[in-house]
């Protein structure tokens, strides 16, 4: 049995997921289905501990706590509150950071639409759920045949002609009813940009798709952001950068955020991390100091700051 000086805290401001590499092989369940830690070892004590003293399990009986942590595998990321799913979860494909499956929890249980993708990007499947039970389901939502061939269509349909333009700047272009139009010889630009302010590719008046990606380059030449497009709108990963560090990084739907979004303080370390629906925040968020220590938690509902904020340096709680 492990001496209780050497446990850990189920306190939410003494560790992330990313302090402790914790995986779905690290917890258990109990009679309510909330998450708890197993026992740990004395080599998991070694590298999840904490030196703080409040960090400190009281008894062994903390163990049998549900815990609240920030969770990213790797393979599965969201966050656990009282032992429970909350909010938007991601699944990704392995050793990648394709999106696999998408959707939200409410006390573990999948609520709303969820959203499955293949290696491509494109939507398998939407199934909707009711407090774990399925709702509905719309296999097949986007084919890639039939994608290529609506492009075909257009193109006919409106008699574009589209020839290639060398030494466009892209600053020049215009836009058009959703197209990239040259402005002198007024068609939709077919053209790749290799240096400048944005590197990247137009086919046919249209930023080209994943897996090409889309490159802004600031005055000082280091990357600003880089990223993926569909319809000329972002979609799929995002990573904005400042100073040649990762600023933040998250997902893009129809030019909208969505799904979990994490930023960062210049030396790494998490300054935040949450969901994004529609633009705007959604669910549980945490907010941490630039060491690494939780500074604020609580959960938004359509951008707005709902129910019980916690902050871990006043201890202090504000309800909204």
């Amino acid at each position: 049995m492990i001496k209780d000086a050497n446990a850990i805290s189920t306190n939410p401001d003494c560790y992330t997921s990313s302090d402790l590499k914790i995986t779905m092989d690290n917890l258990r369940l109990n009679e309510n289905n909330q998450f708890l830690f197993k026992e740990p070892t004395n080599f998991q004590f070694q590298t999840w501990g904490r030196k703080l003293g409040k960090c400190q399990y009281k008894s062994m009986k903390d163990i049998n706590k549900p815990i609240y942590t920030t969770f990213d595998s790797g393979v599965e990321r969201g966050v656990i509150i009282n032992g429970y799913k909350e909010g938007i979860w991601i699944e990704y494909f392995e050793n990648t950071e394709i999106k696999k499956l998408t959707g939200k929890y409410n006390n573990s249980k999948k609520d709303g639409k969820w959203v499955e993708y293949d290696e491509l990007g494109l939507v398998l499947n939407e199934i909707t759920y009711n407090m774990g039970v399925i709702v509905s389901e719309n296999e097949n939502i986007i084919n890639a045949n039939e994608v290529l061939q609506n492009t075909n269509n257009i193109e006919d349909n409106k008699e574009l002609i589209f020839e290639n333009i060398n030494n466009t700047l892209f600053d020049n272009l215009i836009k058009i009813n959703g197209l990239f139009f040259d402005p002198v010889k007024n068609i939709p630009v077919t053209t790749e940009f290799k240096s400048g302010s944005y590197l990247g590719k137009i086919t046919n008046g249209y930023i080209n798709e994943y897996p090409d990606t889309w490159t802004k380059i600031d005055k000082s030449g280091n990357i600003e952001y880089i990223g993926y497009f569909k319809n000329n709108l972002r979609a799929g990963d995002w990573i904005f950068y400042q100073n040649n560090s990762i600023y933040e990084k998250g997902s893009y739907s129809e030019g909208l955020k969505t799904d979990f979004w994490i930023k960062y303080y210049p030396n790494g370390n998490v300054l935040s991390r949450g969901a994004y629906s529609n633009d705007k925040q959604e669910g549980p968020w945490v907010y941490f100091n630039e060491d690494g220590s939780v500074l604020e938690t609580g959960a938004y509902n359509n951008g707005i700051k709902t129910g019980p904020w916690l902050n871990l340096v006043t201890g202090t709680t504000t309800n909204y």
